[in-house]
This record gives structure tokens, sequence and C-alpha cells, in this order.
């Protein structure tokens, strides 16, 4: 089965109505099946770094965090890639806020810490072939069912979370 027939088929497994989509009510939808909550975060991230997913060890939470110095669509289409690394159920360390912590800052000085934490290694190109295509399915889906104007409205960001981010060491 090719890579993009898989995608698809996770795709309609998720069976979302795209008639409806909006960056919210997806995560929304992403949430209720994974049974973990999904946050979001913008950060000033190193250069040629998108966004990075991280479990938490302590929390049923999954972080997603993307680069506040891209343009809004690339930020809304990296929430969408890293969101499809977390519906095809790939692989990513559970770190504690303590690690996530330091993970984040040692990666401003050397990026290549988060590919090594994530478990993200270059020889699993396969992975992310299949996030970028997830994310490229869900973005058509989206555009066919005329919605295109919410691929510029990225996922909701919680003011009470600030405290959450504050304990990270990331506000």
């Amino acid at each position: 089965m090719s890579t993009e027939t898989r995608m698809k088929s996770i795709l309609d497994e998720l069976d979302f109505n795209f008639s409806e989509f909006t960056m919210d009510s997806f995560v929304s939808w992403v949430e209720y099946h994974i049974k973990r909550e999904i946050r979001f975060k913008s950060l000033t991230m190193p250069p040629g770094m998108f966004g990075v997913w991280m479990s938490d060890a302590e929390y049923p939470i999954e972080h997603i965090f993307y680069n506040s110095a891209n343009p809004l669509i690339q930020q809304v289409h990296t929430q969408l890639h890293e969101l499809s690394h977390i519906i095809c159920s790939h692989p990513t360390a559970r770190l504690t806020r303590s690690e996530m912590q330091d993970v984040l800052l040692q990666s401003v000085e050397n990026p290549a810490v988060l590919g090594h934490a994530l478990l993200r290694a270059p020889a699993q190109n396969e992975i992310e072939e299949e996030a970028e295509l997830l994310a490229s399915l869900i973005q058509h889906r989206v555009i066919n069912n005329k919605r295109m104007k919410q691929l510029a409205i990225s996922a909701s960001s919680d003011d009470d979370l600030s405290g959450h981010f504050k304990s990270l060491g990331l506000v």
C-alpha cells in the first residue's frame, strides 16, 4: 500500500466533517479521539525549525510548538503537520516539564537537540513524509469543502494556559 493510500485511509477513518472545518473544531476532534489535550504555543525557533511536538510525561497533554517568525499560513500548516504526527501515532519522547524546558532551551544554541529528543533522526524520513502528506491531504479536504479561509486561522491559544507555559519557562 502506498504512503498516500495509507494517509487517505487514516484521514477517512477520522470521519471528520470537513464542511464545518475550523482549526479549533479539528483539534477538538483529534483530542477526543486520542483522549489527550493538545496545547499550542508559538515560539521563536532556530532558523530552519518550523514546529515541534512533545508529549507531556506527567499529564495527558500533547504540546505543539510552532515558529512565531513564520508567516501565519506557514504556522497553520506546521500545526497541521504536527497534528498529523499525533494522528499517525508517530513516536516522540514523553518528557517531564523540566525535561521539556531543558530541551527547548538547549535547542536555541543547538537545533539538533530537538531531533534527538523527539526520536526523529534523519533516517526516519518516512515519518516526516507521512506527516507532510497527511497535512496536505487535510488542507485539500478543507479547500474542497470551500473552507479555505479557515486555513489562515491558527489554533487558538487559551489565555488560561499562560501559567502552564510560565511553569515551563516558555513565557
